[in-house]
């Protein structure tokens, strides 16, 4: 199959998102234009306590306006580790500090969206503080059971879904 090619790119929006409109040349000679996002990428941990319940941060979100439970994660900042970022989000939104930290995959996190998504499974997590949450954080940090974190995932509840079972499945949880 022929590959598309991109002709052109514009920025048409940037703050804390950055919004391109990007033309490609499609296999069939066309031009599409897609508005694309554009992300420096982001890590997100399975957090696990000793007893094997789920850390999630509870919290809304503007897109479904829904509350959601989701594992910590956030964006990577510049010249960082994903590893050091999921550890780094696990302990701002929750105030836990994991035993030991493992790299389960690097994920698109969504066809318009241009960056990396990384996930681990942080093992052993131990309450050290309380959250430090940026200023548009508002939730509760919730322990859940395995099955219940399963059927949040089933039932549209939490966000990257594919991240959290890949996360389940390796730490044979799933």
């Amino acid at each position: 199959m022929k590959k598309w090619q991109e002709t052109s790119r514009k920025q048409v929006y940037k703050s804390w998102r950055t919004m391109d409109n990007v033309t490609f040349k499609m296999p069939d000679g066309n031009r599409k234009d897609f508005d694309i996002s554009i992300s420096g990428g982001g890590a997100g941990t399975l957090a696990l306590t000793p007893d094997n319940k789920v850390i999630v941060f509870e919290q809304f979100r503007p897109g479904p306006q829904e509350m959601f439970s989701e594992m910590p994660g956030g964006a990577i900042d510049p010249n960082e580790d994903p590893k050091v970022a999921a550890i780094r989000e696990l302990q701002e939104e929750t105030g836990y500090k994991p035993g030991r930290v493992e790299f389960v995959a690097s994920l698109s996190r969504d066809a318009y969206i241009q960056g990396t998504w990384h996930y681990f499974v942080s093992y052993d997590c131990e309450l050290v503080g309380k959250p430090r949450l940026d200023d548009n954080e508002f939730g509760e940090v919730k322990l859940l059971s395995i099955p219940d974190f399963i059927q949040a995932l089933k039932d549209g509840k939490s966000t990257d879904t594919g991240g959290a079972m890949l996360a389940l499945h390796h730490a044979g949880l799933l």
